[in-house]
Parts: structure tokens; sequence; C-alpha cells
């Protein structure tokens, strides 16, 4: 059941069971009375969102750091971070027009290994630069 939207710090509002009822039934009783409604966060979603706010920054951020800032440090980890965020994205998306299917498979799975790649392209730039100071 999706309950209202809200920052991760302001839980919503735990729903009564009447509204649980309505929602999973239509009307009939398939639960317990003496039941407890837990309401979970789902962080599968929020870094979800979080990648695709990312991702939609890298598509601006990164070309433009790889291509006219080549040796700023910060905007060159970024660039390296969105670029490989970027390439996670096109890649879940040939997974999936080649299996088919109803939706993109994984993609939480695809993003977190294009950030830990990212971070490793960036860490083996970093380096580079500190050895030719």
């Amino acid at each position: 059941m999706a309950l209202a939207v809200q920052p991760i710090w302001s839980r919503p509002a735990t729903p009564t069971r009447e509204d649980l009822v309505s929602h999973f039934s239509g009307g009939e009783e398939p639960f317990p009375a003496e039941g407890v409604i837990i309401v979970r966060h789902k962080w599968s979603w929020w870094f979800f969102n979080l990648v695709m706010t990312w991702l939609l920054g890298a598509l601006i951020i990164s070309p433009m750091a790889l291509i006219f800032f080549r040796n700023d440090a910060l905007l060159g980890t970024v660039g390296r971070i969105g670029a490989t965020l970027i390439g996670g994205a096109f890649v879940c998306f040939l997974v999936w027009l080649l299996i088919g299917g109803w939706g993109p498979p994984f993609p939480v799975g695809f993003a977190a290994v294009a950030l830990v790649i990212g971070a490793i392209w960036s860490w083996r730039f970093l380096q580079r630069k500190r050895s030719k100071r």
C-alpha cells in the first residue's frame, strides 16, 4: 500500500486497520483484529530516486567536465562518476531491450555497480594526478 510521500526523516502516518481492509480485500475481513501495522521505508525506492536525480545532473555536467575541465580534480571526479552512471543506465536499457519484459532489470543494481566503477576510475584519476606533481 503506497502511503503519502514524505522526506526520510518524517515517517508517514500509519494507516488505520479499516484503510488496510478496504485497500487489500474490498471490504472483507482477511486480517486478524489483533494485528500490528508497521510502516517501513523502502530504501530501494529512495536509492533509485537519488540515482535518477544524479543521472539527470550527470547528463549535463559529465560531458562538460570531461571535455572542458580535464585537469580539474573535483570536476574530473564528478565527471567520471557521472559518466559511469550514464553508462550503467545505458547498459540497463540495452539488457531490457534484449531480454524484454515489463520493466528494466534491476536498475538499482546497475546504478550501484556503475557508482563503484566510477569511484575506482576517479580514484585512479586522482592518483595519476598526484603522481604528476
